[in-house]
């Protein structure tokens, strides 16, 4: 039976799992990948619902269509210096990932802040507790 709902840690490994991807890239075979990588059965239905594992996709598409075209014609490229170039490039994107997300959840607490001084002001204390002493 397929899980319908996927984890937000679901979602990050299955995002970790298409920024790092190389060969042929499929939703059939990203299924398999992600049974076999997190015991997660779900279908490639339920993947493509999620936005971040659609783009992601969409990415490590556009990302694998160009990549074996510009480390291989380059003949003054070493393997050692492709090897760098293909972990330096996953690492921007691991980096790009990461920074949409926070910008997302910055904007989630920002709402949550608004509502929370509009209807809660306990609510309202607690969240300048925690950012005095987790944010500055």
């Amino acid at each position: 039976m397929a899980k319908p709902i996927l984890s937000m840690t679901d979602v990050r490994n299955i995002e970790k799992t298409l920024s790092s991807w190389n060969g042929k890239l499929t939703w059939d075979l990203l299924v398999v990948s992600v049974k076999d990588k997190f015991n997660i059965n779900t279908t490639r239905q339920t993947l493509n619902t999620y936005g971040s594992i659609k783009a992601g996709f969409t990415d490590a598409k556009r990302r694998l269509r160009g990549v074996p075209k510009s480390v291989t014609t380059n003949p003054n490229i070493t393997l050692k210096q492709a090897e760098l170039v293909t972990r330096i490039e996953g690492l921007q994107r691991d980096n790009e990932q990461l920074e949409k997300q926070l910008s997302y959840l910055k904007g989630l607490l920002h709402v949550i802040n608004i509502e929370a001084s509009e209807k809660n002001p306990l609510l309202n204390e607690v969240l300048a507790s925690v950012k005095r002493n987790y944010i500055n």
